[in-house]
Formats: C-alpha cells, structure tokens, sequence
C-alpha cells in the first residue's frame, strides 16, 4: 500500500508527498521485492525537479539490486542524454539491451 500511495502523490505531481513515503518504504521494507521498483520512482521525482545526482544515484540503488534491470538503464541513458554526456548515454542504452538480452535468455530456460 505504501507503494501505490507514493505511486498517486507523484502521478499527482505531489513529489515531495512521494518522496516521504518512497523513504518510509524503503526504511521499513529494505529487503521487499518492491525496493528496485521504489527507487526507479525516486528517481523519477528527482528528475521533476532536476535534480540530477540524485536522480543518477536512484537508478544506481535500483542496478545495484537488480543488475538487470532494464528500464534503470533506459533511464540513466536518457539522463546521460540530456546532460550531453553521449558517450555514458551510449554505454547505458547499450547496457539496457544487454541485460534484456540476458534476462529473456533466463526466462527461455524456464520449463
């Protein structure tokens, strides 16, 4: 539930709102299969605001606990993209296929 309320505070542009329960979630619930969710919405609040290291260290939190996590490489790409650092856009956007690549390669060998 936590989630889905942060979830309509930023869908409500309310991301300050957002941000307190993203913080709430991810204190009380570190280990929730919803934490590499939670932090690509943190990082979404973040770009609202332009907030750009905060917004790239989001999206590192969610590769770090989800190495193939394509949508967090996705949008490290597009942020890389809009501050002209092409070549790291380059390298994030190719990452995202990648990891797509593997995890449908996992997902084939399920039976």
């Amino acid at each position: 539930a936590i989630y889905l309320i942060a979830y309509i505070h930023y869908f409500k542009k309310e991301y300050a709102v957002a941000r307190k329960y993203i913080y709430k979630l991810i204190k009380n619930f570190p280990v929730s299969k919803l934490i590499p969710k939670t932090y690509l919405l943190l990082g979404d609040t973040y770009q609202n605001y332009l907030n750009y290291p905060l917004k790239e260290k989001a999206y590192l939190d969610v590769l770090e606990r989800d190495p193939l996590n394509r949508i967090a490489y996705d949008r490290l790409g597009d942020l890389y993209f809009q501050l002209r650092l092409y070549d790291k856009a380059l390298q994030m956007y190719n990452q995202a296929l990648i990891s797509q690549l593997r995890l449908q390669k996992l997902i084939s060998k399920i039976p």
